[in-house]
């Protein structure tokens, strides 16, 4: 089939994406775009299996970056709210599982937690603060440990609406 350039678009006649494709798969650099024109992701593409990715929010402000290989992520990511203030930022061991610190953020800026991913898994000193910045839980977990910090933060007087806003940045 040889390597052609493909763009499609949106109904309303703008561009939705584009890139080169070889027999059926991706290749090189790829641009998509929101219907109202904002950029959605783009894709460099560094050598056959390695990409530098971004992706932006539908009001144009970035909300991730990093890299994939064979696309999964590895390495440093970072998300932003639609704000503009960071999200969230660690660090990806292949398969999109996590490694090392992370640190995650309300959508004001404030730290919401920080603590350190083996996989899907605790290995380490996880510590949660209110939007307000008040210290609420802080506790070691190991392995599977973290999915019981749901009922910890609960029982250390944590609002299930908060609880849940953690659930997201974690997981």
């Amino acid at each position: 089939m040889g390597i052609k350039l493909l763009t499609e678009y949106h109904p309303n006649g703008q561009k939705k994406s584009e890139g080169h494709y070889g027999d059926y798969h991706p290749v090189g650099d790829h641009i998509s775009w929101y219907e109202n024109g904002s950029k959605h992701c783009e894709s460099i593409e560094l050598d056959e299996s390695t990409e530098i990715v971004t992706y932006w929010h539908k009001n144009g402000q970035i909300k991730s970056k990093g890299s994939r290989i064979d696309c999964w992520e590895t390495g440093l990511w970072t998300e932003w709210h639609e704000n503009d203030n960071k999200k969230s930022k660690g660090f990806y061991k292949g398969k999109d599982e996590c490694n090392g610190e992370w640190k995650f953020w309300h959508s004001n800026g404030q730290l919401a937690c920080t603590g350190v991913h083996r996989g899907w898994g605790g290995d380490g000193l996880w510590v949660f603060w209110d939007e307000a910045g008040n210290k609420i839980h802080e506790r070691e977990y190991r392995k599977l440990e973290l999915l019981d910090v749901w009922k910890n933060l609960r029982s250390d007087g944590c609002s299930d609406e908060l609880i849940n806003r953690y659930k997201q940045y974690i997981f």
